[in-house]
């Protein structure tokens, strides 16, 4: 299944330290060529990241904080750190969004 998302192409690993974002723990993610997919295991939904997305999401699998997401933006984009800020508020609404981070406590 297939549809739109910030950063995501379609819809569908409990982080414990300090700063790091809790991503589910059913989600399964592989490099098929060029291309990252995420597998939502429960609902078998599949998620193709974009370039972008895709970096940011290996950060967070690395263990990378907002503040990491934001600076590696800046550093590695040459991004004015405004437009860092909110490009990653965006990829964190399309993980909310596609329900890839865990719910609260």
């Amino acid at each position: 299944m297939r549809g739109p998302g910030p950063g995501l192409a379609s819809r569908p690993t409990d982080l414990t330290m300090p700063g790091q974002l809790p991503l589910r723990q059913d989600l399964v993610s592989r490099r098929v060529g060029d291309t990252l997919v995420v597998l939502h295991t429960p609902t078998s939904r599949i998620f193709e990241l974009n370039p972008s997305a895709q970096i940011l999401w290996e950060a967070v699998l690395a263990g990378s904080s907002v503040d990491g997401l934001e600076l590696l933006l800046t550093t590695r984009f040459d991004l004015p750190p405004d437009r860092a800020v909110a490009d990653v508020a965006d990829f964190l609404a399309a993980l909310r969004h596609d329900e890839l981070l865990q719910a609260d406590p």
